[in-house]
């Protein structure tokens, strides 16, 4: 791995969508489509629960395996019992040991809104988590110009999901609400990792919630491990979390999440 994990990442989507395209083209996706459900709205499941999008992952590039990972429907059952408002699946194969049909598994076993997280360059993607059961696509806007970052959005809310657009520093904060400001289905994450030195840097949400007009919803991600920092988040304006290696490190997941949500 290079010094630089997002480039080897996008370096290796291209490849894998490839891949895909061809085993599954965008006109069976579509057909796919048709025959679902509408999908879940995520941005009222966290405003009305407890704000947290419980991730599940079965490794990482610092966790070559996470426990309680072998059974992913457990695992879900177990963060929707313990007041999870939402579940975050990482569908990457290289880096994160997912795939789609995982969203699949989910969605027919826990009735909790799914959001993909990958790393989305290509419309096909967008189709492609409709078409597995996303009910919203995670943008990285550090990964998309505006062009692409619009488009993408138009096709996400035609599918009725919504996005979940992945900022880090100041100027994509700025350059993302001044564009979707007015735009319905857009939910603001701030990550506390930066993806192409993967290092952790806890103050950038505390540096960049300020910044989010107040009709946006604004999710904070990375490094969220104590009920204490998820008070002082609340305080500063964030309305919900995306945690992930909190949980998946601890002997029981279920009880980690609890204990973020109640303190105890």
């Amino acid at each position: 791995m290079s010094n630089n994990f997002l480039q080897d990442v996008i370096k290796y989507k291209r490849v894998v969508i490839k891949r895909d395209k061809r085993a599954e083209p965008l006109a069976a996706l579509k057909r796919q489509i048709r025959k679902l459900s509408r999908p879940r709205k995520l941005s009222e499941a966290l405003l009305d629960g407890s704000g947290i999008i419980a991730e599940i992952k079965r490794s990482s590039p610092s966790v070559k395996r996470f426990p309680n990972t072998d059974d992913i429907i457990k695992l879900a059952r177990d963060y929707k019992k313990n007041g999870a408002s939402a579940i975050s699946i990482l569908t990457d194969e290289k880096y994160f040991g997912g795939s789609p049909a995982d969203m699949q598994q989910i969605k027919r076993h826990v009735k909790l809104p799914v959001l993909r997280k990958d790393f989305i360059i290509d419309e096909y993607q967008i189709y492609q988590s409709r078409a597995y059961g996303a009910d919203a696509v995670l943008l990285i806007a550090s990964v998309l110009d505006d062009n692409k970052l619009v488009r993408f959005h138009k096709i996400i809310t035609a599918l009725g999901m919504e996005a979940l657009i992945e900022v880090h520093d100041e100027a994509e904060m700025i350059a993302v609400t001044r564009r979707f400001l007015l735009k319905d289905g857009v939910i603001i994450g701030i990550n506390n990792r930066d993806l192409r030195t993967l290092k952790m840097d806890m103050d950038t949400a505390v540096r960049l919630l300020w910044l989010v007009p107040v009709p946006m919803t604004r999710i904070v991600e990375s490094g969220i491990k104590t009920r204490q920092q998820i008070k002082q988040l609340f305080r500063l304006g964030a309305d919900g979390f995306l945690i992930g290696g909190a949980l998946l490190k601890a002997p029981s997941p279920g009880r980690k999440l609890k204990e973020l949500i109640y303190g105890r």
